[in-house]
C-alpha cells in the first residue's frame, strides 16, 4: 500500500501543478478578471480542464517522455515515473478534452490543438 500511495505522490509531482497555477494561470485569471462578461463557473470549469487536466497531463506525459532524471521545472531530484502514469496522463488529458467539448467550439477546438501542439513537443524527443 505504501509503495501505491508513493507512485501516486510521484504522479503528482510529475503534474507540476505549483507551475500551473503559479505562473501559467496568471495570463488566464487576468483575463477573466478584465472581461465584460463572466460566467464564473464556466471561468472555473475552463481553468480546472486547461491548468490542471492538460497543462498537467502533458506535462507528466513529458515527463514519461523524456524520462528525466536531472532538475526540471521545479523538481530538484524527478521521481522515476512507472508505465501507467503514461496512461494517466492520457485520461487526465483526454478527460479535459470531454469537458473542453462541453464549453462550446471555440474552446474545444483550442485545447484539443494545444494538446496535440504538446504531443508533437514531447515525441519529438522519442
Amino acid at each position: 500500500m505504501m509503495i501505491w500511495m508513493s507512485e501516486v505522490k510521484n504522479f503528482f509531482l510529475h503534474l507540476r501543478l505549483n507551475y500551473q497555477f503559479f505562473i501559467l494561470s496568471g495570463s488566464y485569471l487576468f483575463g477573466a478578471l478584465l472581461s465584460p462578461q463572466v460566467d464564473i463557473i464556466g471561468v472555473f470549469i475552463q481553468f480546472f480542464s486547461v491548468h490542471i487536466l492538460l497543462f498537467g497531463g502533458v506535462t507528466a506525459y513529458n515527463s514519461y517522455i523524456d524520462k528525466d532524471k536531472e532538475p526540471i521545472g521545479g523538481l530538484k531530484n524527478p521521481p522515476e515515473m512507472s508505465k501507467w502514469m503514461l496512461y494517466m496522463s492520457w485520461i487526465f488529458q483526454i478527460t479535459g478534452l470531454v469537458i473542453a467539448f462541453y464549453s462550446g467550439v471555440l474552446f474545444f477546438t483550442a485545447y484539443i490543438v494545444s494538446m496535440i501542439f504538446f504531443w508533437f513537443y514531447s515525441s519529438s524527443n522519442i
